[in-house]
């Protein structure tokens, strides 16, 4: 039986280890460590003239732009709303409440999920401007798109 020390980024657990089974668990584990930290400091590598707080903004910005094209692509009634003038109220409702609460939604989970993973209070205030710049651009945004 082996002993292995695994880093999840602020906690160290210990973890006995028996068979190949559990080996290969913990392989995968610490793969999709290296392609999380990989991914949380991808903003730092593309904008390095910037502070990590822009960074970390845009990466996020990024991430909600892609969720909202993603759902605007899975619902076909989003594309008869676009073609379509005559119904104002939906228009609304869809470029303007949908994208604002799904953003907020998942960058609430988002927030959790990355708040509980770190104990840096840097981190936590990233995230906490994040969420409120997205509220405040998607209600920028779907006001322009309205008109």
């Amino acid at each position: 039986m082996k002993l292995f020390k695994i880093r999840t980024h602020n906690l160290q657990s210990v973890i006995m280890i028996n068979d190949l089974n559990h080996y290969a668990t913990y392989k995968s584990i610490k793969v999709l460590e290296l392609l999380h930290d990989f991914f949380l400091g991808l903003p730092l590598l593309l904008f390095p003239m910037f502070s990590p707080l822009l960074g970390m903004v845009l990466f996020f910005l990024v991430l909600s732009f892609t969720t909202d094209l993603f759902l605007f692509l899975l619902f076909p009634s989003f594309r008869v709303v676009l073609s379509s003038r005559s119904f104002p109220l939906l228009e609304f409702i869809v470029f303007f409440i949908v994208p604002i609460f799904t953003s907020l939604i998942l960058d609430i989970r988002k927030l959790i999920i990355l708040a509980a993973i770190s104990s840096c209070s840097f981190i936590r205030n990233c995230l906490m401007f994040r969420l409120s710049f997205s509220f405040v651009l998607h209600c920028l945004l779907g006001t322009f798109v309205s008109f």
